[in-house]
């Protein structure tokens, strides 16, 4: 997708808004196929409920495959500290 290591778009749930996840597609040239499954997260309730399942330990190492644009990463790295995403 273009992205750095590092490298997340999302520096609060403010940014989980459905016109900020259609600039950030624009600028990285991609164009999300339904087809394929591709879908962001634009929910910050969602996201919520989702760590919260997880029951993340503080100082947990997390393997995330298909991180898409970060929404989740950048949850886990506040929850457990240490994120490997891989897309």
């Amino acid at each position: 997708m273009g992205m750095r290591a590092g490298t997340s778009y999302w520096a609060s749930d403010e940014m989980i808004r459905p016109t900020r996840i259609r600039e950030v597609l624009r600028e990285l040239s991609v164009r999300p196929r339904k087809g394929l499954g591709q879908n962001f997260l634009a929910d910050g309730n969602i996201r919520k409920l989702m760590l919260d399942t997880c029951r993340i330990a503080p100082g947990s190492r997390i393997l995330e495959i298909g991180p898409g644009l970060g929404a989740i990463t950048s949850g886990l790295i506040q929850v457990a500290g240490s994120v490997i995403a891989i897309e």
